[in-house]
């Protein structure tokens, strides 16, 4: 009986559906509506429906495009639970590719109706076919903005993003799935970038470095609204290419990429201070990646704070050629990391959280505040030496009955207050 109550009302849906379609539609003032609902092909009857646009299941970039552009410079895309098929991608004035982007002079919303968190939501799909034909040296992006001469037109374009996810058929093709560069201002909520493998249960398969889930912004947007929360990458190259100011990065997670996060990644020619003021990553995870974070050159100092920051220690993926978190040029960041790594050895330490291992490649991190949670500031000799200390960490020794403090962290070298070494 259920069943047929429910085929009675998507009968009864379809046919209101008709008859509203047939109205004129409305206007306001001599601008289209400011909102554009949209469907997929696979989508439920009931949101086929009441869309205003229904995609045709193959080169559904050419519609969402359309409908982005229709909107002019301002307004909101509303897409349906379904599979959005990019088959292809056009090719900007600079070279490079995209499936969606946005004009200079614009403020755009792009919304799902659901957060993908178990494969169901809005799914833009790269196919197979469009993945395969796609030139090894030109960089793509899924959504992004349109690239402009100077630091006008980019300060112009602000995208905002929720409940999207981005599926890549593999990780081995140039492709930025949430692109800033080209923006003042972006924001994501609730959004996934993945490839079909997690790298964690299945063979690994590291991805290219231009492979990336999202990447900020140049450098200063129109505000303090370049935020991401709540948002997963798996599998690729990079989970997030950080860079810009006023970015907050909330409670987000990379999984078994290359790199989890990068900082400075990308060629910034923004001009003037572009990069002075802080990143900040607040409860941030880096999954089973192959390296620890990784900062680019920053000639400007900016500095990055990590609130709770946590790792999964993954020695299968490091064992391809990984490395812990590394400065290009050390010294040039500074800021205050918290962290805790949960060991995936299955050893002594199987799934704890660990104090032996450490955070910072030899020579890196030597201007940062940085401190492992599982650390104790009240310890004895023999657990102080068991530490992965950290440059300037400073703790009370009660076998020794004073304060010593960690100067050459990968020989565990500590002094006390007159700079003498302690055993």
């Amino acid at each position: 009986m259920k069943g047929i109550f429910r085929t009675a009302a998507i009968i009864a849906a379809m046919t209101s559906c008709l008859f509203s379609q047939a109205q004129e539609p409305e206007q306001t003032g001599s601008r289209s509506r400011k909102t554009i609902r949209i469907a997929a092909a696979d989508s439920a009857p009931e949101d086929k429906c009441g869309a205003d646009i229904v995609c045709s299941g193959k080169h559904d970039e050419v519609t969402l495009q359309d409908a982005l552009l229709s909107l002019d410079g301002y307004g909101t895309l509303e897409l349906a639970v379904g599979s959005y098929n990019i088959d292809g991608f056009f090719i900007g004035e600079d070279g490079s590719g995209y499936a969606l982007r946005t004009d200079f002079y614009s403020n755009i919303r792009i919304e799902g109706d659901l957060p993908d968190w178990a494969g169901k939501g809005a799914r833009l799909m790269i196919s197979q076919e469009c993945y395969e034909s796609l030139d090894d040296k030109r960089i793509y992006s899924v959504i992004g903005g349109t690239k402009g001469e100077g630091y006008y037109p980019t300060m112009t374009q602000n995208i905002e993003l929720e409940n999207l996810c981005i599926h890549l058929p593999g990780n081995q093709k140039r492709i930025i799935c949430i692109d800033g560069y080209n923006l003042g201002r972006i924001s994501a909520d609730r959004c996934e970038c993945r490839q079909p493998d997690n790298n964690r249960d299945t063979e690994i398969k590291l991805g290219v470095m231009d492979c990336v889930g999202i990447r900020g912004v140049q450098g200063s947007g129109p505000g303090t609204a370049t935020e991401f929360n709540n948002c997963k990458v798996v599998g690729l190259g990079v989970g997030f290419a950080l860079s810009g100011e006023h970015l907050v990065l909330v409670n987000s997670t990379a999984i078994g990429n290359v790199y989890g996060y990068t900082f400075n990644q990308y060629e910034n020619s923004f001009p003037g201070s572009a990069q002075v003021h802080p990143i900040t990553l607040i409860g941030c995870h880096d999954e089973v990646s192959a390296n620890y974070p990784k900062f680019f050159d920053n000639p400007l100092g900016q500095s990055v704070v990590m609130i709770n920051f946590g790792i999964e220690h993954y020695p299968k993926n490091r064992a391809l050629g990984g490395d812990y978190a590394t400065e290009t040029t050390p010294g040039q960041w500074h800021g205050t990391i918290t962290y805790a790594i949960q060991n995936f050895n299955q050893g002594d330490e199987w799934i704890r959280n660990s104090p032996t291992i450490p955070f910072w490649a030899p020579g890196s991190g030597i201007a940062f505040e940085s401190r492992n949670n599982t650390h104790k500031n009240v310890v004895t000799s023999e657990e102080r030496r068991s530490y992965a200390p950290n440059l300037g960490q400073t703790v009370f020794d009660t076998d020794l009955g004073k304060s010593v403090t960690c100067i050459d962290t990968w020989n565990k070298v500590w002094v006390d207050a007159k700079g003498k070494k302690v055993k």
